[in-house]
């Protein structure tokens, strides 16, 4: 009766060849090449929004900012015209005054976009530079 037994490199349960170190270390490439795809057009995806969201606050401080001219401009005449329309120019400048704090609010807006995006961008690469450190180091 013949005893069957395995290749010589695998006797010991070795495989002397390497082929699943090989594998295993292939394996670990395609996953941090997965994981730096994802946070990247995770990171693009944000940047663009962010890019988009900056520029239509832009254009609505400028249009805001023509109207306040605009309402200034108004305000002036009234008080050149008569003196008697106090109430209207109480109003105005009310208004100028609501556009005014829209402008600084869209600004904080600003700012806070800015910040969210800076924020998320320094946790995404200390999430990539943790997800190499220990992929490496397994």
């Amino acid at each position: 009766m013949e005893v069957l037994r395995a290749p010589a490199g695998l006797q010991d349960g070795n495989d002397q060849s390497g082929f699943y170190k090989r594998w295993e270390r292939n394996a670990q490439i395609i996953i941090i090449i997965i994981t730096i795809i994802t946070i990247t057009t995770i990171t693009i995806t944000i940047i663009i929004t962010t890019t988009i969201s900056i520029t239509t606050i832009i254009i609505t401080m400028i249009i805001i900012i023509i109207i306040t001219i605009t309402i200034i401009t108004i305000t002036i005449t009234i008080i050149i015209i008569t003196i008697t329309t106090t109430i209207t120019t109480i109003t105005i400048i009310t208004i100028t005054i609501t556009t005014i704090t829209i402008s600084i609010i869209t600004i904080i807006i600003i700012i806070t976009i800015i910040t969210i995006t800076t924020i998320t961008i320094i946790i995404t690469i200390t999430i990539i530079i943790v997800f190499l450190i220990i992929t490496l180091y397994k």
